[in-house]
């Protein structure tokens, strides 16, 4: 995350009253593996140690966060999500994002959008658009959905760039992971508003064959259509009405693999990874509880990531996963809903 980055999430979370203030995430880092062999053989000499034709290739995951939500406030999360043999892809989306950093350097501030229903849907339809985009840059070879398969938006104008930007090619993965990403057969995951746009891009899309939604009110024709692929859909302890009468009208049109549990000690903020870092930084109080929970940031992402991988493998290489039969020993704060 860069400066100018890590000084807006600053101020978007400072508001929370967290403990977050000037300079906390400009303070962060986090450990990751950025040499290596992907099967956990750690930093090899020989770079290119098990690039034989042939090898092993990992499942593709894409996730679009939540508004106002930067990706990178979920990094930690997404990583540990990776380290279960996945390439994961985060993807922002301009103007509801609080901020994003393009490669030039230029940052692209968010906006307050109305919260009428016509805006929230013309939201959807561009962060569903997004997403199949990146699926596509990623995969050219796969057949993307025509126009017609978007909704038609409402006549709300976007704001326009800043600058025009040149079309000179910029690869969402190195070569080197290109070549070991297996890209048929992604899966779509995302948090709030990012899992509404998980579940709309897997009704609009064929490409996406699963999904997850973390806790997200769900919009769009899907919610009254559903679909037959696996879905998971983890809730927090955070009270919602509008949310719980979505997914009970979206679940009952499902018809293929489909869960819902609910993550006891949860709040709507702990499915990132802020949890974990006002954690780091040892603030408490009323205001921590209700953001992030009282569940342990590192806690939230051990589950996060357990659920949201075996669904993965569950949709992807179609294993039959224990983890997602019943209540877990293992997950005891995971609790399965009817």
């Amino acid at each position: 995350m860069s400066d100018a980055i890590a000084q807006v999430q600053d101020t978007t979370y400072g508001q929370f009253g967290i403990g977050i203030t000037n300079g906390t995430f400009e303070s962060i880092s986090i450990r990751t593996c950025i040499r290596g062999n992907p099967r956990g053989g750690g930093n090899d000499d020989d770079d290119n140690q098990g690039d034989e034709e042939g090898e092993e290739q990992y499942p593709l995951l894409l996730f679009s966060p939540g508004v106002e939500e930067s990706r990178l406030v979920y990094a930690n999360f997404l990583s540990s999500v990776a380290s279960q043999g996945f390439v994961v892809v985060a993807v922002d989306h301009p103007y509801d994002v609080n901020a994003v950093e393009f490669p030039d350097g230029e940052v692209i501030q968010g906006i307050n959008m109305t919260k009428d229903e016509s805006t929230t849907l013309l939201d959807l339809r561009t962060r569903v658009e997004d997403m199949s985009f990146v699926l596509s840059q990623i995969s050219p070879s796969s057949q993307s959905p025509s126009p017609a398969a978007f909704p038609s938006p409402p006549s709300v104008a976007p704001p326009s760039p800043s600058k025009k930007r040149g079309n000179k090619p910029n690869p969402i993965l190195p070569p080197a992971v290109q070549q070991k990403t297996k890209v048929s057969d992604p899966v779509i995951f995302g948090h709030s508003f990012g899992g509404a746009t998980a579940a709309q891009a897997l009704y609009v899309d064929p490409r996406f064959v699963g999904g997850v939604n973390l806790d997200g009110i769900l919009f769009g024709s899907v919610v009254g259509s559903g679909f037959g692929k696996p879905f998971l859909e983890m809730k927090s302890q955070t009270s919602s009405s509008v949310r719980d009468s979505t997914w009970k009208k979206f679940f009952g049109k499902l018809t293929g693999w489909k869960l819902q549990v609910q993550v006891q000690g949860a709040q709507h903020e702990s499915f990132s990874d802020l949890g974990e870092i006002v954690n780091a930084i040892g603030a408490k109080g009323k205001n921590v509880d209700e953001i992030v929970g009282t569940i342990s940031g590192e806690r939230m992402i051990e589950i996060m990531t357990a659920y949201v991988s075996a669904t993965a493998r569950q949709a992807v290489l179609g294993t039959k996963e224990k983890l997602l039969d019943g209540p877990s020993k293992e997950y005891p704060e995971v609790k399965f809903l009817d």
